[in-house]
């Protein structure tokens, strides 16, 4: 039978297990590092045993940001002539980076060209662009790869150059996460006017399949919110705050 030293003692290695069996069972369990745990106890002579146990890795659920429009449609454009999609990309991919240690992101596009599906399943062999069919791809990536939840990026525009603040839409399972975003965002910029947070029938939100929603940032349109959207540190808080939003949401 084989044995087992443990300080000035030897036992029979079967029974060595079943004190360890016996700790691990009363949750004696220290974290080790990734993928593993370590099991103490001690038995009724005060002899301290460990074993290292291999704890299941957990896959991350999915997330789509989508950062809306993109070349050849640039979405709304403000007086100084900065780009919705523009913003929109570098608070998307200011997200995705927030976001990697706690989901599996999926972006909808990494760079100016407007989302369309891939020829060869490569990134950067796209079909023709239409703004059609890039909506239909859009809405339709969360079914596509399993995600748990949809988050559209934009910036807003209006006929009245005065308008502002911000505003978060969502379909009919994304309200919970709506209103954690919205309330994230009010924290985050509280001299900004907190608008309206509701279910839309925008397309990438009624066609979607998971909880959805698409946050509206500012007002390109406005002189003044199109300045401060040009700033880095303001994408980068604008990314924070949906970032809170999501995690809070506790999905």
């Amino acid at each position: 039978m084989a044995v087992v030293q443990r300080g000035n003692q030897v036992r029979p290695a079967e029974e060595d297990a079943v004190r360890r069996s016996g700790a691990e069972e009363k949750g004696q369990l220290a974290d080790s590092g990734a993928g593993k745990e370590v099991a103490s106890g001690s038995d009724s002579d005060g002899d301290v045993h460990e074993t290292v146990v291999e704890r299941p890795v957990i896959p991350k659920c999915k997330i789509v940001i989508d950062p809306g429009h993109g070349t050849p449609d640039p979405g709304a454009v403000g007086p100084t002539k900065l780009q919705e999609q523009e913003v929109n990309l570098k608070v998307a991919l200011r997200l995705a980076e927030l976001l990697k240690d706690s989901y599996d992101v999926v972006l909808t596009r990494r760079d100016y060209r407007g989302a369309m599906p891939s020829v060869r399943g490569s990134l950067t062999e796209k079909v023709s662009y239409t703004k059609k069919a890039s909506l239909r791809y859009r809405a339709g990536l969360s079914k596509q790869v399993e995600a748990a939840m949809f988050v559209s990026v934009h910036a807003n525009a209006a006929a009245n150059d005065q308008a502002h603040g911000y505003e978060v839409f969502h379909n009919d399972s994304g309200r919970w996460l709506a209103r954690s975003v919205f309330a994230a965002m009010g924290r985050a910029m509280p001299d900004h006017r907190p608008r309206r947070v509701e279910m839309a029938k925008y397309f990438v939100l009624r066609k979607n399949t998971v909880p959805a929603i698409l946050v509206e940032l500012e007002f390109i349109s406005n002189a003044e919110q199109e300045a401060w959207l040009k700033k880095s540190d303001t994408l980068t808080l604008l990314a924070r705050a949906i970032h809170e939003g999501i995690i809070e949401a506790k999905f």
